[in-house]
């Protein structure tokens, strides 16, 4: 009897196997795709947009919100405005073993925003030098952050009392930080969504009939969502 049941068993371990196997397998195809995209494997054990170095164009666009100037008897009020970043940069590898990577960057930042003030509307062109960190948090999902400097260009319109000012347009010297969230959707396609605060040193504007001058403040914050395309 013993023999008899030991024969039965090993018949059906086969068949028993076979079956799990395959309701796993039925399983994992029902799982949330999320899960296969943002768990189910390790950055390092996957090849992805990020496993090879190469040159890339990022393009955003964004909403800004610049910090009110308050400089001696003047103060400019700004409303929100917008912006839009476009960087040529380039990716290096992962060091072997490691999930971090770099980038380095030449960015256009451009934003216009109107004002509630004798300033009616400011305009910030800048032209910065990024580097940038990345690390994956999971196959297809990662944060980055950076910081860049480079140099400014303002264009200020002015009306009511400050109609004989004259402003000096730059270049002045710029600098940002940013960081956020990227998204990998294909082998040469990711999306960004990020927050940078840009600085533009003070613009002195100065009216030469009345010998008056203050100094224009240029901090903004903006959010944004890009694409970047490996090149």
């Amino acid at each position: 009897m013993i023999a008899a049941s030991a024969c039965w068993v090993a018949a059906l371990l086969p068949a028993a196997d076979s079956a799990l196997s395959a309701a796993g397998a039925e399983g994992f195809q029902k799982l949330d795709v999320s899960y296969y995209l943002f768990v189910d494997q390790e950055p390092w054990e996957t090849s992805s947009a990020s496993d090879d170095s190469h040159a890339y164009l990022n393009v955003g666009v964004g909403l800004t919100s610049t910090d009110d100037s308050d400089s001696g008897d003047q103060e400019v009020d700004f409303d929100e405005g917008w912006g839009i970043p476009i960087a040529l940069g380039y990716h290096w590898d992962r060091e072997a073993g490691r999930g971090i990577t770099f980038d380095a960057e030449i960015e256009a930042v451009y934003t216009d925003q109107d004002a509630e003030s004798d300033v009616q509307e400011l305009t910030v062109f800048g032209v910065l030098l990024n580097g940038i960190v990345n690390v994956p948090v999971s196959h297809a999902l990662g944060v980055y952050g950076g910081a860049g400097i480079g140099m400014g260009w303002l264009d200020v319109s002015t009306g009511g009392g400050l109609d004989g000012f004259e402003e000096e347009d730059g270049p002045f010297l710029a600098w940002q930080a940013k960081a956020g969230l990227r998204w990998w959707s294909s082998d040469s396609v990711s999306w960004n969504v990020g927050y940078r605060f840009l600085n533009v040193d003070d613009a002195e504007l100065d009216d030469d009939a009345s010998d008056a001058s203050f100094d224009l403040e240029t901090r903004q914050h903006m959010l944004e969502i890009g694409v970047r395309f490996r090149l």
